[in-house]
């Protein structure tokens, strides 16, 4: 079961930060979750260069076999359905969005997408070789992406370990609010939004001082993802 392998550690970590705090219901289960970091080896990511014209990401369409029932609610695990709240995007900031995910999955998403101005890719081209995923990411102007439907709701602080890395190549980030900012400095380069406007000011605050943005991306990144500051932490949690 679920809880003989938790019993069987001694710490437990998570990149779930609010869980445990007055602001997220993610339930602990009688655990004590320590939160930690996804770390980043700056150095892979850093001295990028220009930045590109689209603002990108990289995942996984649709997912229906992790929803979860809670308190009489079903939490979904995909991001589709998160994804139809910024549907317009494109339109509003008039910027190239690239989406590196296998919207096909589901008969008629990609026409759905495509017709508003989303640039869909195959993302197994993207992420079959790191050096590749790296330079996709590198190669961005930005981040923008959804959370799974769960982290958002339950406001569990979730923060992905792909927006770290777009962060740590000064590519700002804009990115459906879990809570993260009680945690992370969100500010010119990393964006939490709830709703399409919000996501269309964050563009435009970025597009309006981009060296500003990407300035802020990576110190964010230094501070708060680098591998010795994550890592070291740990370390000394666990003795």
């Amino acid at each position: 079961s679920v809880a003989a392998i938790l019993d069987a550690h001694t710490l437990h970590f998570t990149f779930g930060e609010n869980i445990g705090k007055a602001g997220s219901t993610l339930p602990t289960a009688g655990y004590t979750w320590h939160p930690t970091r996804q770390p980043i080896a700056m150095d892979i990511w850093e001295n990028t260069g220009s930045p590109g014209l689209a603002y990108t990401t990289v995942g996984k369409w649709d997912s229906k076999e992790r929803d979860l029932e809670y308190q009489g609610e079903t939490f979904k695990w995909c991001k589709r359905s998160e994804w139809w709240r910024f549907l317009d995007l494109p339109n509003r900031t008039t910027k190239t969005f690239e989406l590196a995910m296998d919207v096909e999955s589901v008969p008629g998403d990609l026409e759905l997408l495509t017709a508003q101005g989303w640039q869909v890719i195959d993302p197994i081209q993207i992420s079959i070789d790191p050096w590749r995923y790296r330079d996709y990411l590198r190669g961005s102007r930005g981040e923008f992406t959804v959370a799974k439907d769960m982290n958002v709701r339950l406001r569990s602080g979730w923060f992905s370990d792909r927006a770290a890395c777009y962060l740590a190549a000064g590519r700002p980030v804009v990115t459906q609010d879990t809570g993260f900012g009680e945690v992370l400095p969100v500010g010119p380069g990393l964006h939490a939004v709830k709703t399409v406007a919000e996501a269309t000011e964050a563009v435009h605050m970025i597009e309006d001082d981009y060296s500003r943005s990407s300035a802020h991306a990576s110190e964010v990144a230094r501070e708060y993802f680098a591998a010795d500051r994550v890592l070291g932490s740990m370390l000394r949690l666990m003795g």
